[in-house]
């Protein structure tokens, strides 16, 4: 959905905390071969509709993943985290076309990679968008 992420971008654009903390970017889907860490990725893995009597209300899930380069300690991506949270559990985003609900997070998961030994988080939110329905 073309604009829930548009907003999600915008978002990050917005807030100068997580600017300064994932300084490479946030990037729809996949980032630019090359791109340094830290950085992050999302993408929208599932949703759903609902009818109501006004109103389509649709359910999406948006998966963040951030990246860090760090083989040691994951406290540089921990904090990265709590930036990225602070940005987006409980935000109000502006999704062209649409009613916006909520976004909140649902779960997230902290990883080694055991390939690259570098931290990885995983973190789901969960969004909620009305679209009003012309009768």
């Amino acid at each position: 959905m073309q604009q829930l992420s548009k907003a999600i971008i915008a978002q990050y654009n917005a807030n100068a905390d997580l600017k300064a903390a994932l300084p490479n970017g946030l990037w729809d889907t996949e980032a630019p071969q090359g791109t340094n860490c830290p950085y992050g990725v999302f993408s929208m893995p599932g949703q759903a509709t609902r009818m109501t009597f006004t109103d389509d209300v649709l359910t999406q899930m948006i998966q963040i993943k951030l990246y860090s380069d760090n083989t040691g300690s994951s406290a540089p991506l921990d904090g990265i985290l709590i930036k990225l949270l602070a940005a987006f559990n409980y935000c109000q985003l502006t999704v062209e076309d649409y009613t916006f609900l909520s976004m909140y997070k649902v779960n997230v998961l902290k990883n080694k990679n055991e390939a690259t030994r570098f931290w990885e988080y995983l973190v789901m939110f969960q969004v909620m968008l009305a679209e009003n329905r012309i009768e």
